[in-house]
């Protein structure tokens, strides 16, 4: 999975590198949905704002956002914050988004 594949970044012979992650299932084994994913977003949010605090040279920081982390369609006002706080540190935020058959 890519949690499987982020978490080998952490190594130290990797480097200077964290990761952060914070999801929950958004429809569950009995087919009910999420009774809070706003709540969850949230939760990802406030998570990702510690996350990028104190950057220090030569260091990356992954975030991994998940389903019920952020929405695709609403989140433009945190990625905005986010990259805000990233560049008055002196640095950059790099976002990437990878499309996959949800059925899989």
């Amino acid at each position: 999975s890519i949690n499987q594949w982020f978490h080998k970044y952490k190594r130290p012979i990797n480097g200077n590198i964290s990761y952060y992650q914070y999801w929950e299932l958004s429809v569950k084994k009995n087919g009910s949905f999420h009774p809070d994913p706003e709540g969850c977003e949230s939760k990802f949010a406030n998570g990702m704002t510690h996350h990028i605090q104190n950057l220090g040279p030569n260091e990356w920081r992954i975030a991994h956002s998940h389903v019920t982390s952020t929405y695709l369609n609403e989140s433009e006002p945190l990625l905005t914050k986010w990259r805000n706080d990233v560049e008055s540190q002196g640095c950059q935020l790099i976002n990437t988004i990878m499309l996959r058959d949800p059925l899989n």
